[in-house]
């Protein structure tokens, strides 16, 4: 037998691989196979005895990531006698690694991994060329940490990649435009690699809320799929977003089309794609590979019922269950997208304030799978838009958050104190509120509530006070 090294490189050279090595999502699998990375820069006729390559590995397997700053490099460069611009330049290059996201690391890693089972296999060559038992056996007892194949494993505590838990948590985080949202996750936003259902009874406003959320991430950097299965077509779903991007009243956004697609358009910097379908013609497992095949982190199905279920033996029950799998394939590893479906409760959940987790329609599964759950309930007694927003499932955070809120006429999504709330609640003529009405009754009461607030603290402050003042009684003895 004779092995040697593949073409791994895929146009990738020997010095970014090391370099690359300094990045927080690939140091502790660096780490772990620097005897195999020393070996085979070592063993390549290209990268033998180079000595800034020797030093940079050195300084890898000698220091966790914390350690590694502008003084170990500046002594690897004055060992390797590095001129000010080639110093300046391999750091400003380590800088730019660094920026760079898990996903933007995967092949890198993929390569170390590639470059360990090849130093394994040509150990193996080596010790057992005229043996093929003993080089299969040698082989099974491997343990490749930086392998990165999805096989049941355990993990010690001591060797916990916790580099990679803390370089992983800003960029798992998807931020809410809803602050009460955020504050119920302990990172502040929601995890990636989770499936989110937005549930609503008709007319409630859970895709105008699903979009407002959506166009949100997207302004602010994040890639979106937004796909319609039924009810909305592409002119529907353009005036409500620049509707809601605008400020503008619906009617008024539909006047202005136009220029206001075109200004968020240019806001949106290509972060946002639309996927128009008719209600029963894509089937659950086209758009879960669909979802597969393209780098957005966020995707929206709106909505569940629409979208084919191909085994018509089944029961709704187990049909819903089964969809609900097949969705769970895009947040799983490597895909680890952020799924929101829209999905509509039981029937006699429709008129309920609040919807709780068992209102949740078509099958328990679905409440299963989903790591959160958002529901949106009906204020019957009131002709504008009220909405109790309530969180009853959250994997990952607190549950049975609410918050009150009313659709504004722009279609936003307006979180209002409570008292304000139950306010609106009796006002029983239609109304289309503006954002500025709005805006002005919640600066009015939380004045008046900064005044009672104030007053009441005078009083506290007063009675402790007192409490010093109070003269001595007599004495018990």
């Amino acid at each position: 037998m004779n092995y040697n090294y593949p073409n791994l490189f895929n146009g990738v050279n020997n010095f970014d691989l090391v370099l690359s090595c300094f990045n927080q999502f690939v140091y502790t699998q660096a780490k772990e196979a620097i005897q195999d990375l020393k070996f085979y820069f070592g063993s390549n006729p290209a990268t033998s005895g180079n000595l800034m390559i020797n030093s940079l590995l050195d300084a890898i397997e000698k220091n966790d990531i914390e350690n590694i700053g502008i003084p170990i490099f500046n002594t690897i460069f004055a060992r390797c006698q590095s001129t000010p611009a080639e110093s300046r330049e391999i750091l400003e290059r380590v800088q730019l690694i660094k920026r760079y996201t898990r996903e933007q690391m995967a092949p890198v890693k993929k390569l170390i991994s590639d470059i360990v089972a090849s130093t394994y296999i040509i150990r193996a060559n080596s010790r057992f060329a005229d043996d093929p038992t003993e080089f299969v056996n040698y082989l099974k007892t491997v343990n490749m940490k930086s392998s990165g194949e999805r096989r049941m494993s355990s993990t010690n505590f001591s060797d916990i990649d916790i580099n990679t838990i803390i370089a992983e948590e800003n960029d798992n985080v998807v931020k809410s435009k809803f602050d009460f949202i955020n504050k119920s996750f302990p990172n502040d936003g929601y995890p990636r690699a989770s499936t989110i259902i937005v549930s609503a009874p008709p007319g409630v406003g859970k895709s105008l809320f699903l979009t407002e959320e959506s166009m949100w991430m997207a302004l602010n950097g994040t890639k979106v799929l937004y796909g319609i299965f039924g009810d909305i077509g592409m002119r529907d779903m353009l005036i409500r977003m620049c509707a809601i991007h605008s400020g503008y009243s619906f009617y008024e956004a539909n006047k202005n089309l136009v220029r206001l697609y075109k200004e968020l358009r240019d806001a949106l910097k290509g972060n946002f794609e639309i996927s128009v379908n008719p209600a029963g013609l894509v089937s659950i497992e086209e758009f879960v590979e669909f979802g597969k095949n393209n780098d957005h982190k966020v995707i929206v199905a709106d909505y569940d019922s629409n979208i084919v279920l191909q085994d018509k033996t089944d029961s709704m029950y187990d049909l819903y269950g089964k969809m609900y799998m097949k969705f769970s394939e895009l947040v799983a590893d490597p895909y680890n997208k952020l799924l929101f479906v829209a999905s509509q409760p039981k029937i006699n959940a429709w008129n309920e304030p609040i919807i709780g987790l068992t209102d949740i329609g078509e099958s328990s599964r679905k409440q299963h799978a989903a790591d959160m759950i958002i529901t949106k309930g009906k204020e019957i007694n009131s002709p504008n838009h009220l909405s109790i927003i309530n969180i009853p499932k959250n994997r990952r955070g607190e549950t049975d958050l609410q918050a009150y809120s009313i659709r504004l006429n722009n279609g936003r999504t307006k979180i209002v104190p409570r008292a304000i709330y139950q306010d609106l609640k009796n006002i029983q003529e239609k109304r289309e509120f503006s954002e500025a009405e709005i805006d002005q009754m919640i600066r009015a009461y939380m004045q008046t509530r900064g005044g009672v607030d104030r007053s009441i603290q005078q009083r506290m402050a007063q009675q402790q006070a007192n409490q010093f003042n109070i003269p001595p009684g007599p004495s018990p003895f």
